[in-house]
């Protein structure tokens, strides 16, 4: 993409904006002024915003039972931190499948795909997810892509939401499916820790393990039938025990 001696005068001007813009989003003094700059960037670059850079997404067809997006099948708005620009009330899609997130082109002709490696961060449905690129001590643990943190104290909660295209065979034809997969972890200052039940979701801490140990016997807690409120309550009355 070749900018206009115009349109890199109003890049590098947002990008001044862009450093400061966490800040700005929660001073109500400075909020007119970026959105002002904000509003004036995005109508100079239009359809040469980075955002936009993506290439075009192809859906998996009409045979194909189920959705292979988080939530909804509606575009849903959505708060983008793409390069460090905060790009809010984007309409998107969640592709659980390729783990890419989908928006429409600058003219609203055809859904494309941003550059995934480019997104830190997105804010969807009440939900936030973060980009993780493992490093080599971690590599065997978590996979690069989004992790909806689900938790954020002393220690953080993430969940991996997957989907994969399966399928079952009949007399006469074979049907393909979207299925769930889901993983569980826990972020410590001393690394990642991987929960699958209920030894391994008590294991992360140690110094207090008898406490949670009584804790999720006396409130009936079942980490294999409801494992997501169940990761939440052991953390959140670890922050307690801690405090």
């Amino acid at each position: 993409m070749q900018k206009t001696p115009l349109l890199v005068f109003f890049y590098s001007l947002f990008c001044s904006f862009t450093h400061a813009q966490y800040f700005l989003i929660d001073s109500n003094a400075h909020q007119p002024s970026y959105q002002k700059a904000r509003t004036l960037y995005f109508k100079t670059l239009a359809e040469n915003a980075p955002l936009y850079n993506g290439s075009e997404y192809v859906n998996y067809g009409q045979n194909i039972v189920g959705s292979p997006f988080f939530a909804s099948d509606s575009m849903q708005k959505a708060t983008i931190d793409y390069e460090g620009t905060l790009y809010p009330d984007i309409p998107i899609l969640y592709d659980l499948v390729s783990d890419e997130i989908v928006i429409k082109n600058y003219s609203n002709d055809y859904y494309i795909k941003l550059v995934k490696e480019k997104v830190n961060s997105f804010q969807l449905l009440n939900h936030e997810f973060i980009r993780f690129k493992p490093d080599s001590a971690t590599e065997f643990l978590i996979e690069p892509g989004f992790y909806d943190r689900i938790y954020k104290g002393n220690i953080s909660a993430f969940v991996k939401r997957k989907k994969w295209i399966g399928y079952t065979t009949g007399v006469e034809k074979v049907t393909y499916m979207f299925r769930d997969k889901t993983n569980y972890f826990i972020l410590k200052e001393d690394g990642w820790f991987k929960v699958t039940n209920k030894a391994s979701l008590i294991r992360p801490f140690e110094n207090k393990k008898n406490d949670l140990r009584q804790y999720y016997k006396s409130n009936h807690l079942n980490f294999k039938k409801d494992p997501e409120n169940t990761l939440l309550k052991i953390i959140y009355y670890y922050d307690h025990l801690i405090k």
